[in-house]
């Protein structure tokens, strides 16, 4: 690794992991996007520092977030049992359980990047299926229904996100957003995009879209207060014939993280800045909406100071939709845990109960018959402050998957083929 960390890397996670460090703009964008969105990575879960989000945190990139993320850790060891990154599922589809991708973040193994995995649910036969560039990290994966693609969002240390697609096996890697030169912006790039998710048919892909100029004018969006155009669009599978389903207008409302509901129907997606003047000031209030996938019926189901983060998941059946909180500011996710609420906002339910210790939980997917929920915590992972892969039924008893000093994220179940 070169003395530039790996931006893609250090965004998401370290953001998450320090919880004295917060960026502004597409810091605060892309966190969420997140890798933890890039609330969390960037701005996901990229590292907490890599986290899903829109963001990046300005002042730190590629090699020295990680540098940083060390540092900060060492002495903070007792208080951060776990770096918490954003990812989840987007939608679990009924069916037969298959094999769960997830994403690890290799801290303990160079070179450093965020790679896709698969394995069983017991956690043997994992495999390798991504092979990022340097730096880079690969994040968001979601199964598609017949079990044989991931669609996942690829998040550079330096320019615009972009959505992939690849075959179960690692075949066909092709992408699907427009075209960007290496290291470019948006608006210099037509589009930044993150958090892809299929429909139940597997026919279009919903996910997370900026476009257009952003405020102040800069060369990078770590830097902006507001961005022209963010909203959730729904494409073709090739990522073509996009079609706005939430924009509430220019420089306003930053909505995230959609999961399709079993029926294709309805999306349910975390929405932040939704009722501030711009979407990069203002107060963040963060709630989960559900909106149908024409564009209409968009309303709030959680009640203000919940603050949902990474994505949502809901139930095969339909009857639930599982989050994860994102109690303070930081988007590190100390003291968060796992929720589930029904679709109209009633039966708001407490899934674990880490936060209270000072875990660090990320958000989890159902499995395809809906009776467990895959994800990831710092409670007993082995790297103590690195989260790894658990299975939980309903809350109750909790079985181990990974154990690598890594840091895995992104957990989603998918259908066996």
């Amino acid at each position: 690794m070169t003395p530039e960390t790996p931006p893609g890397i250090g965004p998401r996670h370290i953001d998450a992991a320090m919880e004295g460090v917060r960026a502004s703009g597409r810091l605060a964008h892309r966190q969420d996007r997140q890798r933890r969105s890039r609330d969390e990575f960037d701005r996901r879960h990229r590292a907490p520092g890599l986290v899903p989000g829109r963001a990046r945190p300005p002042a730190y990139r590629g090699l020295d977030l990680l540098v940083l993320l060390i540092r900060k850790l060492v002495p903070l060891v007792s208080l951060l049992s776990g770096l918490v990154l954003v990812a989840a599922a987007g939608g679990t589809q009924p069916g037969e359980n298959g094999r769960i991708v997830f994403e690890r973040l290799r801290f303990q193994n160079s070179p450093i990047s965020g790679d896709l995995f698969t394995m069983n649910p017991d956690g043997t036969d994992a495999k390798r299926l991504t092979h990022p560039p340097n730096g880079t990290e690969d994040t968001h994966p979601d199964w598609s229904p017949d079990g044989r693609r991931v669609v996942f969002a690829r998040q550079p240390p330096k320019g615009a996100y972009s959505i992939w697609i690849i075959n179960a096996d690692g075949g066909h890697l092709h992408r699907i957003s427009p075209p960007c030169a290496p290291g470019r912006e948006i608006p210099v790039c037509p589009a930044d995009d993150s958090w892809a998710v299929w429909s139940p048919d597997g026919t279009h892909l919903a996910f997370n879209r900026l476009t257009g100029p952003i405020r102040p004018k800069s060369p990078t969006i770590n830097n902006d207060t507001a961005i022209y155009k963010d909203e959730i669009v729904i494409t073709d599978r090739n990522g073509r014939h996009a079609r706005t389903v939430v924009w509430l207008g220019p420089y306003r409302g930053d909505p995230q993280a959609p999961a399709w509901s079993p029926n294709g129907k309805r999306l349910v997606f975390v929405g932040k800045f939704m009722t501030s003047k711009t979407n990069g000031s203002g107060c963040e209030c963060r709630r989960l909406y559900v909106i149908n996938a024409d564009g209409t019926g968009m309303h709030p189901i959680t009640r203000p100071g919940l603050r949902p983060g990474g994505r949502p998941d809901w139930s095969p059946d339909g009857t639930k939709i599982l989050f994860r909180t994102h109690p303070t500011d930081d988007s590190s996710g100390v003291n968060s845990d796992l929720y589930t609420v029904h679709p109209d906002g009633t039966g708001l339910h407490r899934v674990t109960h880490y936060g209270q210790a000072g875990e660090r939980v990320i958000e989890g997917s159902y499995s395809p018959d809906g009776h467990f929920i895959v994800f990831e915590t710092s409670h007993g992972a082995v790297g103590s402050s690195l989260p790894d892969v658990f299975i939980t039924s309903a809350g109750t008893g909790q079985k181990q998957v990974t154990r690598t000093k890594n840091f895995e994220d992104d957990a989603d179940w998918g259908p066996k083929p």
